[in-house]
């Protein structure tokens, strides 16, 4: 057995690159809470000099404190946990005060009340099962372990407790945003407006990563008027903290199984389908123990956690596909010929006029199976789901005055595209990474610096998961095999009225992600707890994706668009290739300032500013350009003449392509918290928070058409076919093909929301609460995406009544989207609404 200053010396290599960073890394406390009170005697006399203990019960980890001439106390920045508080003071009882609980995020307020007498007797006491909020008017909800652990939970998808916070909805099941984290609306908010943290790190929207329920200690939905240590985006703060080890060691196997067999019929259904679903793993936690080396015991703990989780399950999905009849031709209204323009006898089209290629694309379209609209049900339409976890994570206090925590993550869920033709459904790997390591460390003067870098990735390589390079080559179409993407699979084919035929539409390498490097330092001076912090954020993404060909055929040139394309006559074609490519970042600044002013042991009044400075958006290869309505064309950085002269068509790198307006950075925040007597508190405040695009509006400018990389669209008039399936991209109309415009309005403004609210608190009890609350919403310069080039009402040429004749679609985020034209504002709407009201009430969760 070694001492602790050797156990200290032999596990410093492992933490030596964490000591690296110490003192210059930067924002928010990662997993801990605010333990304060006041010391009084018998007379409600404050007392100074009170000696404090506060032991956290799972590590036995200390922290000591004294009292100051208000006779009050206060430990920011600690572990969240259970707690026990033991006060001495000589001439007094010493009194302890055993259980209290610090969940994420929280101030816990808990004062005691000396009596004469020796030190060495003891007055026990325990915390209150529910507290008043006394010190913030921030409107939000921890979810405890216990409530984790006991509480069901569909798929054990923690998210789903989430969505019981008052003030929150769940998103609805047709919603086209796909998150990991945060699938809920808070206040009204978009989910995309919704920011998620494990352990201060934040995770990107679609890295499909979410810790395992096993694997959490707790997690808070911060619903509304927030302090300035958080912002980024208007929404909910969902923040999570993972498990850390203890002084014993603990752990669990587990294995949740659903199997089909157990399961009633489901009342819409002919027959039960199959679904099994097995979620198994293990976690373990407890002290460091090397051996003759170390004992971690009160210093350093370690825990890790690993599930499975595996889905074998079949849907059937419908769709409508042609019929025997119609696949020779034969349809029971009226064709007319395009040739002569006149009807097809006996509306049968003769088989020596239909297409060789459409022949041939018409068997990826299966034989109808189902009566009524719907004719074909696929009897195998999901494929395997397999979902591996690993979650790791160290704590080590290297002193009295220092601790330090680090996490890894892994994550491997797949990304699905599952459709009606199981030979078309794709499932690709979709990994997800993230690492933390933060620093706690008590300075001189009651300084509380709490400092930690966080690095998040998610990879995609989106590959075809059933190849078909012999398509592309059997179809006889010489334009397929000039692209990879072509040469892989079947095109993209869409048949109005039919479900579209065509193997993944795109392929490449996307990845994204965020480092950051955030600090954070509080200190209690008199009657002013003070705070500020500094966070740097880089946000990157990297693409380089093609997409496949694809041809469309409406009813428009015989009256039936299955005919027109049995002909080969598309109303519209797109020529495949590079349709992403962008290797972007943008670098933000985050600064805050707050001061929780205590004016009377009735009134706390909370003074925030935060200041969000965004970098604009760059690209690192000269890929890109924008969008600009103004000059009617693209914003194109200069060529780099530097690459063969500018032939390649690659920009300038590094030219900044969307910028904020800076003067919308500054965001104030305010909060009052009353206490009406002993057991109610009235809770008030203000707050402006800002916005930014989400990632896959900044996608719209890596499909930007650069020179040598443009995906032209050959439209056909409406009264000629001019277009054949077997000469799809004919070059003596390639002057007429337009191609599609994607952009993003520059500068861009600051989409901000003014929220303000109402809240009252009263306990009933020890073991119930009632919070009743309202909050409105205003908010201003919304972005989405709007159509800036559809054609006039008229005849003749549709592409000359376009506003910009050079372009076929053009798609732009811009604020305020819902107008007419970006030049004409619209005001922002108000948005009154009940906050919720909740009755809380202790119990065994």
């Amino acid at each position: 057995m070694y001492s602790s200053a050797q156990s200290r010396f032999l596990i410093l290599p492992l933490v030596l690159a964490l000591q690296i960073f110490e003192g210059a890394f930067v924002e928010g406390q990662i997993g801990t809470g605010t333990l304060l009170g006041t010391i009084r005697d018998q007379e409600s006399l404050l007392q100074k000099g009170a000696e404090i203990t506060l032991t956290r019960l799972k590590t036995n980890e200390v922290f000591l404190s004294l009292t100051k001439t208000d006779g009050g106390y206060r430990f920011d920045g600690v572990p969240v946990g259970t707690y026990e508080i033991r006060v001495r003071l000589s001439g007094f009882r010493t009194a302890v005060c055993k259980g209290v609980l610090l969940q994420l995020g929280q101030t816990v307020r808990q004062d005691f009340l000396l009596m004469p007498g020796d030190q060495d007797q003891v007055d026990f006491t325990d915390a209150l099962s529910i507290q008043l909020e006394a010190n913030s008017a921030e409107l939000g909800e921890v979810i405890g372990r216990k409530k984790l652990e006991d509480l069901p939970l569909n798929s054990r998808d923690f998210t789903q407790l989430a969505a019981l916070a008052p003030g929150t909805t769940p998103a609805s099941s047709t919603s086209s945003v796909s998150s990991a984290l945060g699938n809920i609306r808070v206040q009204g908010m978009r989910e995309r407006d919704n920011v998620t943290y494990v352990d201060g790190a934040l995770f990107p929207r679609f890295s499909n990563f979410k810790p395992s329920t096993d694997a959490l200690q707790e997690f808070e939905v911060k619903t509304g008027l927030y302090g300035a240590d958080y912002g980024i985006r208007p929404g909910g703060q969902i923040v999570t903290v993972t498990r850390s080890g203890g002084n014993d060691f603990h752990g669990n196997l587990f294995w949740f199984h659903r199997n089909d067999n157990l399961d009633a019929r489901n009342f819409f259904e002919r027959e039960k389908q199959e679904f099994k679903r097995n979620q198994l793993g293990a976690t373990l936690g407890g002290p460091i123990q090397i051996p003759g080396l170390l004992d971690g015991h009160d210093h350093a703990w370690f825990f890790i956690s690993y599930q499975l989780e595996s889905i074998r399950e079949i849907r059937p999905l419908t769709a409508v596909v042609p019929t025997k009849t119609e696949r020779q031709g034969v349809f029971s209204t009226s064709l007319k010929d395009p040739v002569t323009g006149k009807p097809f006898p006996n509306n049968t089209i003769p088989q020596n006029r239909i297409d060789v290629v459409a022949r041939k694309l018409l068997a990826f379209w299966p034989l109808p199976n189902t009566l009524g609209p719907l004719n074909f049900t696929s009897p195998d339409s999901f494929a395997p789901y397999d979902n591996p976890q690993f979650i790791s994570r160290i704590d080590f206090k290297n002193s009295e005055q220092s601790r330090w925590s680090g996490r890894f993550a892994w994550n491997s869920g797949p990304y699905m595209s599952i459709m009606p033709f199981s030979t078309f459904s794709s499932t690709q790997p979709l990994l997800a990474f993230g690492q933390s390591i933060g620093n706690t460390r008590t300075l001189a003067g009651g300084l509380t610096n709490v400092a930690s870098f966080h690095w998040t990735r998610r990879p995609l390589q989106a590959t075809p998961s059933n190849p078909k390079p012999q398509v592309a080559l059997d179809l006889g179409i010489p334009q397929l095999l000039a692209s990879e993407v072509d040469r892989s699979g079947v095109p993209t084919v869409e048949v109005q009225g039919f479900n579209s035929i065509g193997d993944m539409t795109i392929m490449g390498p996307s990845v994204t992600g965020n480092w950051q490097v955030k600090d954070q330092i509080s200190i209690q001076r008199g009657t002013h707890s003070l705070k500020a912090g500094v966070e740097f954020r880089q946000h990157y993404f990297f693409i380089n994706m093609q997409s496949r060909s694809r041809f469309d055929f409406f009813d428009r040139y015989t009256g039936q668009a299955l005919a027109d394309f049995l002909l080969g006559y598309p109303a519209r074609s797109t020529i495949g290739g590079e349709s992403y490519r962008a290797n972007m970042h943008q670098n933000s600044i985050y600064l805050f300032l707050q001061d929780d002013w205590n004016l009377s042991s009735k009134l706390t009044l909370t003074l925030g500013l935060r200041y969000e400075g965004r970098l604009p958006w760059k690209d690192k290869r000269g890929f890109v350009v924008n969008f600009d309505p103004q000059a009617g064309g693209l914003s194109s950085p200069p060529l780099d003449l530097e690459l063969d002269g500018g032939q390649t068509g690659r920009f300038a790198k590094g030219i900044s392509l969307v910028s904020w307006k800076k003067s919308e950075a500054f965001l104030p925040r305010l909060g009052l918290a009353y206490r009406v007597g002993s057991k109610s508190v009235l809770r008030s405040g203000f707050g402006i928070y800002g916005n930014e695009p989400d990632v896959s509006m900044l996608y719209q400018l890596a499909r930007s058409p650069r020179e040598g990389a443009i995906r032209f669209t050959f439209n056909a008039p409406l009264d000629t076919p001019s277009l054949h399936l077997s000469a799809p991209f004919p070059e003596d109309l390639a002057t007429s093909a337009v191609p599609t415009i994607y952009g993003l309005e520059n500068p861009l403004p600051l989409s901000s929301t003014h929220v303000w609210g109402l809240s009252l608190q009263h306990k009933f009890s020890s073991l119930m609460m009632l919070d009743l609350g309202y909050l409105g919403s205003h908010t201003a310069n919304q972005l989405d995406t709007v159509s800036l080039n559809d054609a006039t009402p008229g005849v003749g040429d549709r592409q000359i009544r376009r506003p910009f004749p050079a372009y076929q679609s053009i798609h732009m985020p811009m604020a305020d989207a819902d107008q007419t034209s970006p030049l004409i504002p619209i005001p922002a709407s108000v948005s009154p609404r009940w906050s919720g009201c909740s009755v809380r009430r202790a119990s065994s969760l």
